[in-house]
């Protein structure tokens, strides 16, 4: 399915960040794929290119695919990416059955999905069955408004930390691609694969 093909959009993100900081040879090296030179360098070592992947943020201000459902008030946005919209900004009407037609949305968009309603991750799994394909994954809040405002500061002021099921940096830039099921509700925030690819079942 597509989740390989989507982590390689990590690579470009990866470089242009490098590059804003003035690591032009960093980028260059692993832009290349030049792991020793990388590595050997007078002036780029493996450490330091670690260390600026480290401080890219949790969740960048560029433009990123982000759903708002109905169900979320417009107080969240401000600690959201640049481009999330809410549903009916993307001109679903209000009232709209969540099973298929918010998914839909969502795979049009390739987003992820931001949403209090605790059903979307079973309609998530549901809908990557019968469609055999990968969804952007979803972000799931508590339900009291004002606690959804209080866990997105916190995640966005750096004092929350998310593990990645798969990869020791986690980044929003890398969940949307990942299809990651990012559990803001739960004490402490979990983050889980919603993969159902058949090659995971061969593992």
């Amino acid at each position: 399915m597509l989740v390989f093909a989507r982590q390689s959009q990590r690579v470009p993100a990866i470089i242009a960040f490098i590059g804003s900081r003035g690591e032009s040879k960093t980028a260059a090296c692993f832009q290349t794929g030049d792991s020793e030179q990388l590595a050997g360098s007078e002036n780029v070592t493996a450490n330091a290119f670690w260390t600026i992947l480290l401080h890219m943020p949790l969740m960048s201000k560029k433009k990123q695919p982000f759903i708002i459902d109905e169900d979320l008030g417009p107080a969240l946005k401000p600690y959201l990416p640049a481009d999330s919209r809410t549903t009916v900004e993307c001109g679903v009407r209000k009232g709209t059955p969540d099973y298929p037609f918010i998914l839909d949305l969502c795979q049009r968009k390739e987003a992820m999905l931001v949403t209090a309603d605790i059903e979307f991750p079973k309609h998530i799994k549901r809908y990557q069955r019968e469609h055999n394909e990968c969804c952007w994954g979803l972000m799931l809040l508590p339900g009291d408004e004002a606690k959804q405002v209080d866990v997105l500061r916190r995640l966005k002021e750096g004092k929350i930390k998310l593990k990645h099921p798969n990869d020791p940096n986690f980044r929003f830039d890398y969940a949307r691609h990942d299809n990651l099921f990012v559990n803001l509700r739960a004490d402490p925030p979990q983050v889980t694969d919603l993969c159902d690819c058949e090659w995971e079942d061969q593992k």
